[in-house]
């Protein structure tokens, strides 16, 4: 091995330097992703993100009910858009402990099913936001995944849901909402 390294040293830089950016590159990714088929599916999962907060999905159905009991519990109506998000948001922090995706999935960054997320039962931020969404989709509000930087939110498309804090929201809006440890935050996008 050391043969081989010293006859790569003596190469053109030309030669040599996409050899060892290329030698970086898998030993970085292998670092971060040990199981590289969570990278394809992360990746996947990242193109496709409306399709993962899946209201139908059966593993879904005992949350879906729990969700459903906290909001007459609580005496949320389905109709009161910022209750509704504001509740969401309490029910998912307390159903789905927040965890590193390093202790979920053992690799850097993952962005799971509804499915894998219940299967589990702990996820971060971006896992959270797809059981909000698929959650928010089964009480028939018009719940998206929106992708800025790093950040998965949940976009919600309706009228009005700002009114009270931002001013006149126009229709149309996209209004995302982070749910995040300490609190919610609104975004018009």
């Amino acid at each position: 091995m050391a043969g081989t390294w010293r006859r790569l040293q003596s190469t053109r830089r030309i030669v040599r330097w996409p050899i060892k950016w290329g030698i970086f590159a898998v030993v970085f990714l292998l670092t971060l992703y040990p199981h590289p088929n969570f990278l394809r599916r992360h990746i996947q999962h990242l193109r496709g993100l409306d399709r993962l907060p899946d209201s139908a999905e059966p593993a879904l159905a005992p949350l879906a009910a729990r969700f459903r009991s906290y909001l007459e519990d609580q005496g949320v109506s389905p109709s009161d858009g910022p209750a509704l998000l504001a509740a969401v948001n309490r029910f998912v922090h307390r159903e789905v402990p927040y965890a590193w995706d390093w202790e979920v999935w053992g690799v850097a960054d993952y962005l799971p099913t509804v499915a894998e997320v219940v299967a589990r039962g702990r996820e971060d931020c971006d896992g959270r936001a797809v059981v909000a969404a698929a959650l928010l989709r089964g009480e028939n509000i018009p719940a998206e995944l929106v992708k800025r930087g790093a950040r998965i939110r949940v976009g919600v498309k309706e009228v009005g849901v700002l009114r009270r804090t931002f001013g006149d929201v126009m229709p149309g809006t996209l209004v995302a909402y982070a749910i995040t440890e300490r609190a919610y935050l609104w975004t018009i996008l």
